[in-house]
């Protein structure tokens, strides 16, 4: 989907919602850069946003559910100043044409770096987790309780992980960026 695409998703699941619950006319629809979450609800901004990775990379079936979704905690916080996933959420969720689920599947961009732990006495790597940017201060960080583990920290892109995963890359090739 491309943004006006998604705009006029929102006007005219807006205008269906503001039929049945008015105040939604005071609650705006915005877009950001998230890449690990699909939408946000602001309770306190009476702001709900959506991610242009989100709408660029899922169906509209996914984006109307997100929107749908968002929506609900927005009518939750208006009805019953109820902020969550909870029963009250899901009842309207429900009611609305929303999933009621607190998370959903879609798609996500590939984060371009892997987090790794590298033992001095082994070469091989442990993966520890994905990310998205890196943090310069990686070889101050250890794990939690293992101070031993200050200095072991990597990161890797995540093109040379999977080569490493499969066969395809030798230790010794990975450039450990620290």
């Amino acid at each position: 989907m491309n943004q006006n695409e998604v705009a006029t998703l929102v006007i005219d699941l807006k205008k269906q919602l503001v039929a049945e619950f008015p105040f939604l006319k005071n609650w705006q629809v915005t877009y950001d850069y998230a890449k690990r979450r699909a939408g946000l609800c602001n309770i306190n901004r009476k702001l709900i946003s959506i991610s242009h990775f989100h709408y660029k990379n899922n169906a509209i079936e996914t984006v109307t559910d997100t929107i749908l979704h968002e929506y609900a905690h927005a009518i939750a916080f208006e009805l019953y100043r109820y902020a969550g996933h909870g029963k009250i959420w899901k009842e309207i969720a429900f009611s609305i044409g929303a999933v009621p689920k607190a998370t959903g599947l879609f798609k996500v961009p590939e984060a371009p770096w892997v987090l790794i732990r590298v033992q001095e006495d082994k070469p091989y790597i442990i993966k520890l987790g994905t990310r998205y940017r890196r943090n310069r201060n990686v070889k101050y960080f250890m794990l939690k309780g293992s101070p031993s583990t200050q200095g072991q920290l990597y990161y890797i892109k995540t093109q040379d992980f999977n080569a490493y995963q499969q066969g395809e890359l030798l230790f010794a090739e990975l450039t450990l960026v620290q």
